[in-house]
């Protein structure tokens, strides 16, 4: 996670575009070989106890290998060593940005030094935990829902990556804004118990059929109902995995059915809309809590 928080510092700096930082994360991602794909290839797992871990994870927000323990599959050693095989984030990205020839890798280096610097970040910080994403993106928002917002925007980039396998940003405030007047949907989801929210997401037709097709497994190519189905889904799955997250600190939640309506819906006053940058275009995510 720790990639996409220095690629907003690059893009917020004006140092990197958003075309350039997709297409980076996205190459990064190429050559970085995931946790579940390393253990079968050693001989520590079997395909069928790694798919088991990812079902699990669309239940939890918890990482591969300290399922993996939990479950039995692997012990800590054997994670740690796996983890040292892959690329050390975010230095992956900066040698992908420098390969790409975006910026030179003395630039980046230097840029890297400065936003450890901002944040209070020390060389060995362990890229593979949460990031403290107010410290980047301030939420204007009463306190208590600010923590809410914040673990719910933190959480759906990261299931973004692991349910969608796609690149996303949080795009800097001159990047064009979803128009009123295109052709989209939102798809909604309430969530009920000791509290409430109202959640979405906006999506242009495109984007729609995009996040569908990767959630899918299959390419869409129109907006129907099976489109708006697994665009519902993939809500529901992370609300179901927010909840989780909810439930770990004592308050208790459970999700209502997901809702489809084209652009031009009504939709409840006093919405936090945070615009999502993804390498096949933008998206809203809408949040309130009740």
């Amino acid at each position: 996670m720790l990639n996409q928080f220095f690629g907003h510092y690059l893009l917020n700096r004006g140092l990197l575009a958003s075309e350039e930082l997709c297409n980076a994360i996205r190459q990064e991602k190429q050559v970085k070989v995931k946790l579940g794909t390393l253990a079968v290839n050693q001989g520590l797992m079997t395909a069928a106890q790694v798919e088991e871990v990812h079902a699990l994870q669309q239940r939890c927000d918890q990482l591969f290998g300290k399922l993996a323990v939990e479950m039995g599959y692997l012990n800590q050693e054997e994670v740690e060593q796996l983890l040292a095989q892959q690329q050390e984030e975010p230095l992956a990205l900066l040698q992908t940005i420098s390969d790409q020839g975006y910026l030179p890798l003395a630039k980046l280096e230097q840029a890297l030094r400065e936003f450890r610097s901002e944040y209070g970040m020390k060389p060995g910080y362990d890229a593979t935990l949460p990031y403290p994403l107010h410290l980047l993106f301030p939420f204007l928002v009463e306190e208590d829902a600010a923590i809410y917002l914040e673990a719910y925007v933190g959480l759906l980039l990261r299931n973004m990556e692991r349910f969608l396998d796609v690149p996303s940003y949080l795009p800097c405030e001159e990047e064009t804004k979803l128009s009123v007047n295109s052709a989209g949907y939102v798809v909604t989801q309430k969530i009920y118990g000791d509290k409430s929210f109202f959640t979405g997401l906006r999506l242009r037709e495109k984007a729609l059929l995009e996040l569908a097709s990767r959630f899918y497994g299959e390419q869409l190519n129109k907006v129907d109902e099976l489109a708006l189905d697994c665009v519902g889904e993939f809500l529901n799955v992370h609300n179901g995995v927010f909840c989780g997250l909810l439930s770990g600190k004592g308050v208790w939640a459970d999700l209502e059915a997901q809702q489809a309506n084209p652009f031009g819906c009504e939709l409840q006053s006093r919405i936090y809309r945070l615009d999502i940058g993804t390498s096949f275009g933008p998206l809203e995510m809408l949040f309130a809590v009740q």
